[in-house]
């Protein structure tokens, strides 16, 4: 995600598809690596115009002929299309190197972007997009255009067609990224959406007609916690693949945003992720030195293709599953805080006859410290091999070695699994490149196999305690507790959710942020509360930080982060009565005092018409 480059860093990895013995989704073949193509981009800097190049969307014509449609930033940021008749290997410009989709006129919906296709075919002259557009204010939303030749194309009169949630939705900030499929003649869109940026999550909705929409109530899919993924999930891709639904995803966990891959029966989910990401920076060529490979694009035609956006000014690259032995890191991204642990593991896949191996695994000592093991998924060291003594898991001054040796009758195996494992203790922040050296694996005939080797990278946080009160109006003591979440204005760390002390309002956490110092946001959130924002928290490396004490505004009794006639109608009709819920939740006694009666009413009517996020 190249708002959040990180140039200097020159540790990557090539593609990489993780199976272990937790497995890997049905829906794509075993035992298959990602591999990339060729030694650059096959949709360069210059095709149809000088600038970047990113987000394609692949519409199969025909075996090996496809259109893809791409975003572009050359003095702005519109659509265009490249044509391919090799199967994507080659790109020609299309439409004269003109957009296909520009951006609006001035003052339309999305007359600063209009970027991020997504098109569907029905039928020869039928050609259906919808796309990202933003306006000058700085408001994302989802429009729609059709076309009958899939070059010219008309913009739907009511765009647009998707918006921004409700205040308190989770999406109630931006929509973008869609992705559609036309499934027996009901439209799906996958989409990225969030409420605070950059932590995006991806949603699920439906339409009989492309353009009348309906959300799900919440997200399809978010991050997990402590792997690859665990600060944000964005930009879906989704292909159909006979009765299984295949998504290719970005998403990060520290410096690095990358691609992964999951599955589901149904539309609506379900998703199972493969355990560690797909595709992900190289350590060398033009991909080197750069934070992401992201904005997947998937094809199934012959084999699997993915085409990303990677690169220090976006281009589009390739890579195909290919059965090809690989070593690679278990999780590619990860990270730790200072004076914690975190286990990465070796994983070999699609390997036949493998009779022995060696390799190095080389770090940063001045960052993490490491102790080493060997795992036995699919080797067994423990009966029957030979490993010499300085490369039985040894690690020190930035290096652990790795070797062994199959002893008859011990047999050559085939297939997936660990190799190996290092414990890695964060000694001091920032980026740890993970690369594999003096890598070989060989048969018994002692002839090497051929494979490919990734790079992966760990990330040391630091850490902080920030602390607060929050109180509530209209309350003596707040009564219950609401929480306070911390969210890193970068999003190199994942959100940081406390809760305030139920008779005081008291908070405290630590929070692990990239680098010797960060900013971040803090949003104190409570149930019939609008919520408070506190924007550019200053944090330094083990410091501590108290915030101002902050008053929570009352009257929201639907808890839709909105004060307005919904919350007054629902006091004024519990009026001087038990309390009750309004429209299903919430309360119509906001000061807590077991009554309805004026005060609820003079905090909801002294509120009226504001929203959330009010100033800390």
């Amino acid at each position: 995600m190249k708002s959040r480059l990180i140039g200097a860093l020159a540790f990557a990895l090539l593609a990489s598809l993780l199976i272990s013995a937790s497995g890997v989704s049905a829906a794509l073949p075993a035992n298959l690596s990602w591999v990339k193509y060729g030694t650059g981009p096959v949709v360069n800097g210059t095709l149809c115009y000088t600038g970047e190049h990113f987000k394609p969307a692949i519409v199969v014509e025909s075996a090996g002929n496809y259109k893809m449609y791409f975003s572009g930033r050359a003095n702005g940021s519109d659509i265009y299309v490249a044509t391919t008749t090799d199967g994507g290997l080659t790109w020609a410009c299309g439409n004269g190197g003109a957009p296909v989709l520009a951006r609006g006129t001035a003052s339309a919906w999305d007359d600063a972007r209009a970027v991020t296709a997504s098109v569907v075919k029905n039928g020869a002259s039928d050609y259906r997009m919808w796309y990202m557009g933003r306006n000058a204010a700085g408001t994302n939303s989802i429009g729609y255009a059709t076309s009958t030749d899939g070059l010219t194309w008309t913009k739907y009169a009511s765009n647009p067609v998707l918006t921004k949630g409700s205040p308190s939705a989770w999406d109630s900030q931006y929509v973008r990224d869609p992705s559609v499929l036309n499934v027996g003649g009901t439209y799906h869109m996958w989409y990225s959406g969030t409420a605070r940026w950059p932590y995006f999550r991806i949603g699920h909705a439906t339409s009989p007609d492309g353009f009348t929409w309906t959300k799900d109530a919440g997200p399809a899919m978010v991050g997990t916690a402590g792997l690859w993924d665990q600060n944000e999930v964005y930009a879906p891709y989704v292909v159909q693949n006979g009765g299984a639904y295949e998504m290719f995803y970005s998403g990060n966990n520290g410096g690095r945003w990358l691609i992964g891959h999951a599955t589901a029966a149904g539309t609506t989910g379900p998703w199972t992720k493969d355990a560690n990401a797909i595709i992900s920076p190289s350590a060398t060529g033009w991909e080197a030195g750069y934070d992401s490979t992201d904005y997947a694009a998937a094809v199934l035609d012959g084999t699997w293709k993915v085409f990303y956006s990677a690169g220090g000014s976006y281009a589009i690259g390739l890579a195909t599953l290919t059965n090809q032995a690989q070593l690679t890191f278990r999780q590619l991204a990860t990270s730790v805080a200072v004076s914690s642990n975190v286990t990465v593991y070796i994983d070999i896949s699609a390997v036949t006859n493998l009779a022995g191996y060696q390799f190095t695994v080389n770090y940063d000592s001045a960052k993490v410290s490491a102790v080493g093991s060997f795992e036995n998924d699919l080797y067994d060291t423990a009966t029957n091999a030979s490993i010499p003594p300085t490369w039985s898991a040894a690690c020190a001054a930035g290096v652990c070695k790795f070797a062994v040796a199959g002893i008859s009758p011990h047999a050559a195996v085939s297939g997936s699994g660990a190799l190996a494992k290092i414990v890695f203790t964060g000694v001091a922040g920032g980026e740890v490149p993970l690369t594999f050296g003096s890598d070989i694996l060989s048969d018994y005939g002692a002839t090497p196999i051929m494979h490919s080797a990734n790079t992966g990278f760990i990330t040391v946080m630091n850490s902080a305690t920030v602390s607060g009160v929050v109180q509530l109006q209209g309350r003596t003591t707040p009564t219950d507790a609401g929480t306070v979440t911390l969210y890193d204005q970068q999003g190199y760390a994942p959100p940081v959710t406390v809760a305030f002390d139920a008779a005081t309002g008291a908070w405290s956490t630590p929070v692990l942020f990239y680098a010797g110092s960060s900013a971040f946001d803090a949003v104190a959130s409570h149930g019939l509360y609008l919520s408070n924002l506190n924007t550019g928290v200053a944090l330094t490396a083990g410091g501590s930080f108290p915030q101002a004490t902050t008053t929570l505004w009352g009257g929201d009794a639907t808890n839709d982060g909105a004060i307005g006639l919904a919350d007054l109608t629902c006091i004024g009709g519990d009026f001087g009565a038990a309390p009750g819920t309004c429209s299903g939740q919430g309360s119509s006694d906001i000061n807590a005092d077991g009554l309805v009666n004026i005060l609820d009413l003079v905090l909801a009517g002294g509120n009226y018409g504001k929203t959330s996020n009010q100033a800390w």
